[in-house]
């Protein structure tokens, strides 16, 4: 079973808890944001992995053993958001080129540039 420690944790109940059921590595446990962020993950000597997380959104640390299914599970967590987010910067470099074409077209047709603009 894995352990989770805050920074500024005094042992007691462990901030953001829900009774004794407990947010997935790549949620955090007191805002519940998704975006919780790896610092480091480091295997142990027994089967589980150190790791070390925070959450951009409300600084909370954790750190702890896990299981390597569970890492597993955080890494492929990553990487679809890593996928999901080069998708929507694409989409937005996409969109603004596209634009930007558009205004320059415009521009080109109502005679605003002319070849002095290029030299």
């Amino acid at each position: 079973m894995s352990e989770r420690r805050f920074a500024g944790d005094t042992g007691s109940e462990r901030p953001g808890s829900v009774g004794s059921e407990r947010p997935p590595l790549w949620r955090c446990p007191h805002c519940r944001s998704p975006f919780v962020q790896l610092i480091r993950a480091e295997r142990s000597e027994d089967e589980f992995i150190s790791v070390e997380l925070i959450c951009p959104e409300c600084l909370t640390w954790m750190a702890g053993d896990f299981e390597t299914d569970e890492v597993a599970r955080l890494m492929r967590e990553v990487r679809s958001g890593k996928a999901e987010l080069k998708k929507a910067y694409e989409n937005l470099v996409e969109s603004n080129m596209a634009q930007m074409a558009s205004t320059f077209t415009d521009a080109l047709e109502r005679g605003l540039i002319g070849p002095d603009d290029f030299s």
